[in-house]
């Protein structure tokens, strides 16, 4: 993990202009910033919804450089959330119809598998690369065995810091590591060790923690969602190495993902919301000086 390195007077609005990134796409599938929710893919397929629009595809394949497959997935839209792989293997919940599962075999050589568990949000609960998975502590002994053998790695119980939904709390490719800014740098650094990829820290959709859901990648490339500011994509960029992938140098900024996340946490905790037709909308609070101090005012 890249120490955090000391600065002031960061401006998050400049650098959203002045940063252009390469490896991330940001946008919305299906209307949704929540792009994570809706796509499982690896380095050789995206899997989606049959509902999906020409649109969304097209949007899925130009982020992450690989053809969709769409599969019927208990006939929802929540691939993201219910499917969980690497770029060995598939999983899918126990419910899902045996010729979609085979469709998946036939077409991209992975291994595919159903885990006989009562839990079904299986992207949520495991997070894995090719080289090792981190999954749900409560899983059974069976049901380890059974992710290993599908997976073809080393599947390890855990948590990332104190929350158990690992696979929706990070995202791992064979090339990086994105985790959420709470995790610490003893954790992190056991992660990259583990997950043999070096990471780093993001958040997605203005501040969110749960990267999972806003982000989907793969060792090509990262869809983020539209909400997404110019420094997280950055953070994204760095902590999943896209910008070395494409043999691109780095884009020489002196601060660290660490600290772009902080200073955006720091500009994005003056917002307040606001319920209008049915949805809420940030106001920014401006801060003004009056006798040498501080002031907070919303607008």
């Amino acid at each position: 993990m890249r120490k955090r390195q000391k600065g002031k007077g960061l401006q998050v609005s400049l650098l959203h202009r002045a940063i252009s990134t390469v490896g991330v796409t940001r946008g919305r599938l299906m209307g949704s910033n929540w792009v994570g929710v809706k796509v499982f893919a690896n380095d050789k397929v995206a899997l989606v919804s049959p509902s999906f629009d020409e649109k969304s595809l097209s949007l899925v394949k130009s982020a992450l450089g690989v053809e969709t497959l769409p599969v019927d997935v208990i006939s929802s839209e929540l691939h993201g959330v219910m499917i969980a792989g690497n770029n060995k293997g598939v999983l899918f919940p126990w419910n899902v119809d045996d010729d979609d599962l085979l469709e998946v075999k036939k077409s991209y050589d992975l291994n595919v598998g159903q885990l006989q568990t009562n839990y079904t949000a299986l992207g949520n609960l495991i997070l894995a690369n090719s080289f090792f998975a981190l999954v749900y502590e409560g899983f059974d002994r069976e049901t380890v065995r059974q992710i290993s053998d599908v997976l073809g790695v080393e599947v390890e119980r855990g948590r990332i810091g104190q929350y158990t939904t690992v696979g929706s709390l990070a995202v791992v490719t064979d090339r990086g590591l994105a985790l959420p800014p709470s995790v610490s740098d003893e954790e992190a650094k056991e992660l990259e060790q583990k997950f043999k990829v070096r990471g780093d820290t993001a958040t997605v959709n203005i501040g969110f923690n749960y990267l999972r859901l806003g982000l989907v990648a793969n060792s090509f490339g990262a869809l983020a969602g539209e909400a997404s500011t110019g420094p997280e994509l950055v953070s994204i960029e760095r902590a999943l190495a896209l910008n070395q992938q494409r043999g691109l140098p780095s884009l020489g900024l002196s601060l660290s993902s660490r600290f772009i996340t902080n200073e955006l946490r720091a500009t994005t905790s003056h917002l307040r919301g606001k319920r209008k037709s049915g949805r809420w909308v940030l106001r920014p609070c401006f801060r003004k000086i009056r006798g040498g101090n501080q002031r907070k005012t919303c607008h």
